[in-house]
């Protein structure tokens, strides 16, 4: 029998610091940073968009070595099926599917090829990079649950929160995709980004209540004040404690070249690199942006220690287990 693979999922919205984190966390021996592994069958595999080792993607030795040893090669998977079966299992009005063990069963069974599909990917993951645990920042709750759905996957759910008004204004700055070639930017208004964040925020916790020893929860704030201590404790939330941290100086990290397949256009910086608080909302986000960003993700303001009006966030711990 094939021992099971941990997996390392960063859930939670968009713009929130995955990035920084699993590449941060990529850059330890025996862990493996493999991107937003839920785009692959999709403008990655289609529009052939770079690796984060700067080659695109179908000319990358890694993940041409990874689709050989998962499918036998790129010809012996259907990446149209894929994205039409991820589609169905990962839409929005199917997260109430997830919720139930009844309606998860129906909802697996729609899209079985899909879930064996996965469990070859990340197998062939495992194979090809030795690595003891994949992280995948995909972020999408439902994609992350329907994970854990995959017999032979250990799946341990960091949900990482940002401010939504941090998380709006970036949101806001029209990012140029480098992965990619033509004028794609990343950009949402304010409205769309904090419904997002009420919904996807909402969706990891009614997913994870349930395994708290399977789930943490971590605010950017926190793991950029204390990014050491913070890796540690993922470290052992993982059972991997002990491994040399990445770290040159406190708060500087020596990121290694990814092969990260999508994600912000930051998975592409390597080098030392510093991690510190970006609060350039605080001066340069209108205050009409801030009071609609504020007004609708209040009811979970208070929940993760942010403030309603401006001013220092309440620090209440780097990392906290699920909470009733």
């Amino acid at each position: 029998m094939e021992p099971a693979i941990d997996v390392l999922y960063i859930a939670g919205w968009q713009r929130s610091g995955s990035t920084i984190l699993a590449n941060t966390l990529g850059a330890i021996d025996g862990f493996f940073s493999a991107g937003e592994l839920h785009y692959l069958w999709d403008y990655v595999w289609f529009a052939n968009t770079r690796c984060g080792c700067g080659r695109p993607f179908s000319d990358c030795p890694v993940w041409t070595a990874v689709l050989t040893a998962a499918y036998g090669g790129r010809h012996a998977v259907d990446p149209a099926a894929m994205l039409r079966l991820s589609k169905t299992g990962t839409r929005t009005r199917n997260m109430p599917l997830l919720a139930l063990p009844a309606t998860r069963r129906v909802l697996a069974s729609r899209i079985q090829p899909y879930l064996s599909n996965l469990h070859r990917l990340y197998r062939g993951l495992s194979t090809v990079t030795g690595a003891a645990v994949i992280v995948d920042s995909s972020k999408w709750p439902s994609y992350g649950r329907l994970l854990t759905m995959i017999p032979g996957l250990n799946v341990f759910v960091v949900h990482l929160v940002r401010d939504p008004r941090a998380v709006a204004h970036s949101w806001l700055r029209r990012t140029a995709l480098a992965d990619r070639d033509g004028p794609a930017f990343m950009y949402r208004r304010p409205l769309d980004s904090s419904i997002r964040w009420d919904v996807w925020n909402a969706a990891t916790e009614a997913f994870w209540w349930f395994a708290p020893h399977r789930y943490v929860r971590l605010r950017y704030e926190d793991f950029v004040e204390c990014p050491e201590d913070t890796i540690r404790r993922l470290l052992d939330f993982v059972g991997q404690r002990g491994r040399a941290l990445p770290f040159t100086t406190p708060g500087e990290v020596d990121l290694p070249t990814t092969h990260t397949v999508s994600g912000n256009p930051a998975r592409f910086r390597t080098g030392p690199i510093r991690i510190g608080l970006d609060e350039e909302w605080r001066m340069r986000m209108g205050r009409s942006d801030r009071f609609t960003v504020t007004a609708v993700t209040s009811p979970l303001l208070h929940r993760y220690g942010y403030p309603l009006r401006d001013g220092a966030f309440t620090r209440n711990g780097a990392l906290e287990g699920t909470t009733t």
